[in-house]
């Protein structure tokens, strides 16, 4: 018998349905009267609000979570962050198993530029080992996230034991919610130094990158390292890691100089270090604060802005335009200023292809944020330009940052932000996927023009 036709769907369509498909069900749900305290429940457009930012690992929140939520309404805020912090790799991989995709040569490229060298069969087997990453490293964070709380007044185990894993979840997710109204700068909580470490560490973890965290901890690869200590990690888990803590110091010393007379006042040094440290690892995507952000100065919220739009590592829970294409910019511009004609890293070539499309996702990038910027002066004429651009701006990283404005947008705004969320999320990954497949051949050359350019 002749076999039944398989669906041909390419796998940059399948992620962004899938993305669709879980923000749909999200907002129908959340719509339900069970899961919010609301009389009559959400509303569209607010039930909406929340399933992108939770989809699409935000934060960014137009009712509070922890009062306007059900804990059913909570679960499913979980659920959906849940899962949609396993990233491209889960959705696609999940997507073409389902629909039986038959995937032509071209297409499969996409796989291997976020695996890092994986092919398409392995990606499924990769794709297990994601799970049982994120199981292991979400499992630990609850543990000592559980053990941290101190003193806090919980009303029983049970209620500890959903917020542990609840904000465990969200931070390996890099997602950002909290069940507290006022996040990690509760009463109380805003006091919990220790929490606050070990709370950051599994956002940095979040934010590496699965490719990167099978590089470094896999017992295969560490087994090899340790039979052959002349293996090196590979060259996109160097600039994912490297890229990583020079953006943490950068943002921890920065934050530090700019806020030790202002919201770090309070602080001895240590406390000040772990805040400052807490503030870089957060604004990278994760969404938490254990400072009030609408009293943060300026130059520290250029700061902040500045490491939103640059985000985490590729194929990561994270956001923004990615360390690598930060990386490869900052490296495209030395080279040029040095006179090169190639960009080289690490003993290795760069090849044009890979710097076009980290220009082309950085102009990208660029453009999302000034059109949703310009829009939302328009629709938010009593909000002011700071406020609206660093909303953007953690809208696009999926970051989920406010200096208390999200509740305030009209509808208009509201789906500025829930397109610019999409966007962060999708729309860059999606971006490089369709520059990443195969150019016809050609076996012809135009002729070469020179033009000024500064």
């Amino acid at each position: 018998m002749p076999s039944s036709p398989s669906v041909k769907i390419r796998p940059s369509v399948a992620f962004v349905l899938s993305f669709l498909v879980l923000i749909g069900i999200g907002a129908l749900v959340l719509m339900l009267p069970f899961t919010t305290t609301q009389e009559g429940g959400l509303s569209f457009i607010d039930a909406l609000f929340m399933a992108a930012s939770a989809g699409c690992v935000t934060g960014l929140a137009v009712v509070d979570t922890a009062q306007d939520l059900t804990v059913a309404g909570q679960v499913v805020i979980l659920v959906l962050f849940q899962i949609g912090g396993l990233g491209i790799l889960a959705f696609t991989t999940f997507f073409a198993a389902l629909l039986n995709a038959e995937l032509q040569h071209h297409h499969t490229r996409m796989i291997p530029d976020y695996l890092d060298g994986e092919t398409l069969g392995s990606a499924r087997a990769l794709l297990i080992r994601i799970v049982l990453l994120t199981v292991l490293i979400e499992a630990g964070t609850f543990l000592v996230i559980m053990y941290s709380w101190g003193d806090y007044p919980f009303s029983g185990w049970g209620e500890r034991v959903f917020y542990s894993f609840f904000h465990a979840a969200s931070a390996f997710c890099n997602a950002g919610f909290s069940l507290f109204s006022q996040g990690f700068y509760e009463p109380i909580v805003r006091e919990m130094y220790v929490l606050h470490a070990l709370t950051s560490v599994a956002i940095v973890l979040g934010s590496l990158g699965f490719a990167t965290l099978n590089n470094i901890f896999s017992p295969r690869q560490l087994r090899q390292r340790m039979e052959k200590p002349w293996i090196d990690w590979k060259l996109s888990t160097k600039i994912a890691v490297n890229t990583t803590i020079l953006l943490l110091v950068i943002g921890t010393l920065g934050f530090y100089w700019l806020e030790q007379d202002n919201t770090l006042a309070d602080m001895n040094l240590t406390e000040s270090l772990i805040t400052s440290f807490f503030q870089s690892a957060t604004a990278r995507t994760a969404g938490f604060s254990t400072v009030d952000i609408g009293q943060i100065t300026i130059p520290a919220l250029v700061l902040m802005m500045f490491l939103m739009f640059i985000g985490g590592s590729s194929g990561s829970t994270a956001g923004g335009i990615k360390t690598s294409t930060f990386f490869l910019l900052v490296a495209s511009v030395i080279a040029t200023s040095r006179g090169s004609s190639q960009v080289e890293v690490g003993k290795r070539h760069i090849s044009r292809s890979v710097i076009f499309k980290a220009l082309s996702i950085f102009f990208y990038g660029i453009a999302i944020n000034l059109i949703g910027v310009f829009i939302l002066s328009i629709s938010e004429p009593q909000l002011s330009l700071t406020d609206l651009t660093f909303e953007q701006v953690s809208a696009f990283g999926t970051v989920g940052l406010s200096r208390g404005i999200t509740t305030s947008l009209s509808d208009v705004g509201k789906m500025v932000i829930i397109a610019t969320m999409f966007l962060g999320r999708v729309g860059t990954l999606t971006f490089a996927i369709a520059l990443s497949t195969q150019a016809t051949s050609q076996n012809y050359k135009l002729p070469q023009e020179e033009l000024m350019v500064g």
